[in-house]
């Protein structure tokens, strides 16, 4: 049983058994070596002859197949406590720091598309930023602005083809609007069940929230809303939804979009660089910013006065 919080001892439960057996064995040895026990009446004499009949009876253990081969002695001893490992030897220990250059290369190259550099995502700054190596250097990665890209342009493709896919709400969602704001989405309410929202008039200023596009499921629909509102605002009401259909898919690409201060997962963040990176644009998010900030080595040498 385990007696150690780190496994470091343990005890047998039946420990005068062990006992027992393990002197009857030793007697069975020194007996098969023609020894006595009570011939063995100095101390050192005794030691050297229990060594020669252990290792006798070892050998002939080993012989039978019952017990896996001792090896053979090395110049330093091996301590084993619970899963640590230490060595002592009386040779001085030189550093190796092979197993730093592994920790940096578990992950394999991304299969990007072709004609764009290699990035191998390493880990994440503050949960909101993607530090990827690259073959000249590394890149930073703005998570939220790079998963905007992604759904951006998904929602563009599927607009095009005529076939945003559209999820119903299991509790449609009531938005209370004032006068003006009510009036604009009457108004728009066709032009936005073509982009897979779908709001219904449920009197004076107050709508329902029907269905919404699966991909921007799980975001806040009332705020989506009014945010596409405040857009056509600024924009100007004389325009068509269809002129400002990037802007509002824009900002239904925003929504979902992963947030900063969200833990990744390497293979989350190997598939989004994968899916940014198989977008047309993917340097900028559909705002305008920058999803990935470059860095050479000769950038780095400068930065440390190296170059």
């Amino acid at each position: 049983m385990n007696v150690h919080p780190a496994k470091a001892e343990i005890r047998f439960r039946n420990q005068s058994q062990i006992h027992d057996l393990v002197r009857d064995a030793l007697r069975e040895g020194l007996r098969s070596a023609g020894m006595p026990e009570h011939h063995a009446s100095a101390s050192g004499l005794r030691a050297e002859r229990v060594s020669e009949a252990v290792t006798h009876y070892l050998d002939g253990r080993h012989a039978s197949g019952s017990i896996p081969e001792i090896p053979p002695k090395t110049p330093h001893s091996t301590i084993f406590s619970g899963r640590r490992k230490t060595t002592f030897t009386s040779r001085p220990i030189q550093p190796d720091f092979s197993s730093l250059q592994t920790s940096f290369t578990g992950y394999s190259p991304l299969d990007l598309p072709a004609g764009e550099e290699m990035l191998i995502p390493l880990a994440q700054v503050h949960h909101s930023f993607i530090i990827a190596q690259s073959r000249d250097g590394m890149a930073l990665v703005d998570q939220h602005a790079a998963h905007e890209r992604v759904l951006f342009e998904n929602l563009q493709d599927m607009h095009r083809a005529g076939n945003i896919h559209v999820q119903d709400l299991l509790i449609p969602e009531q938005v209370d609007l004032g006068p003006a704001e009510g009036e604009l989405l009457s108004d728009y309410l066709p032009e936005m069940q073509k982009l897979g929202l779908l709001v219904e008039h449920f009197g004076g200023s107050t709508f329902i929230i029907k269905a919404v596009p699966a991909l921007i499921v799980g975001g806040d629909y009332k705020r989506l809303l009014i945010d596409i509102l405040d857009e056509i605002t600024v924009h100007g009401t004389s325009e068509k939804v269809e002129e400002l259909r990037d802007t509002i898919l824009s900002t239904m690409a925003c929504h979902p979009a992963i947030k900063v201060n969200r833990s990744l997962a390497s293979r989350e963040m190997e598939a989004l660089l994968h899916d940014l990176f198989s977008c047309r644009m993917p340097h900028t998010c559909p705002h305008g910013r920058p999803t990935v900030v470059r860095y050479s080595m000769d950038d780095i040498r400068k930065m440390f006065k190296r170059a």
